[in-house]
Parts: structure tokens; C-alpha cells; sequence
């Protein structure tokens, strides 16, 4: 069973700061980084293991990997692991049942 959590992102200056982007974003643009988090989400909600790849595919973003740290920093857990051998990594959310 997927985690329940309201995705409600603040668009205003805190979170454009937090962005590094104060002034420089649209409404339309903070809407389009806003459906990148749900599709991150959405995605990272089966609690299983995914690759940075499929990470950035689900975005639909150059910079997918900015999603989980935005989706961090709303209170949700997500685990890291490095593949064996490899400069790559996994991620997945933990999953409250």
C-alpha cells in the first residue's frame, strides 16, 4: 500500500529561494516542477528499488534527481543505495502499511 501524503508545494518566494530560482520562475513553471514531483512520486510509491534513469524518466526532466530532494524536503523518506561496481544508484520511498 502506498504512503498517503498531500502533495501541496508552496509556490511562493520560500520555496523559489529554496530553488534557487527567486524571480527567475513562472507560476506555469512551478506547476510543471509540481506534476514532476507527483509523477517522482507516483513512481517511487511501489516501495520498490528504481534507478536513477527511471528516476529522471518519470519527471520528464533533465534534472529528475532534484524531485526526490524536493520530495525530501516535505517530510518524505526515501532511501539511497549505490549499485555494486558501479558510480549508479537506486532510490526508493519507504512505505508506511
Amino acid at each position: 500500500m502506498a504512503a498517503q501524503l498531500s502533495l501541496n508545494f508552496s509556490n511562493g518566494p520560500r520555496r523559489q529561494m529554496r530553488l534557487g530560482s527567486y524571480g527567475t520562475l513562472s507560476k506555469a513553471d512551478l506547476k510543471d516542477l509540481d506534476a514532476a514531483n507527483r509523477r517522482v512520486y507516483a513512481l517511487l510509491s511501489d516501495g520498490r528499488w528504481h534507478t536513477d534513469a527511471e528516476v529522471i524518466a518519470a519527471s520528464r526532466q533533465r534534472e529528475g534527481l532534484r524531485r526526490l530532494r524536493e520530495l525530501r524536503q516535505i517530510g518524505i523518506d526515501i532511501d539511497t543505495r549505490r549499485l555494486p561496481g558501479r558510480r549508479a544508484y537506486e532510490y526508493r520511498m519507504s512505505v508506511v502499511t
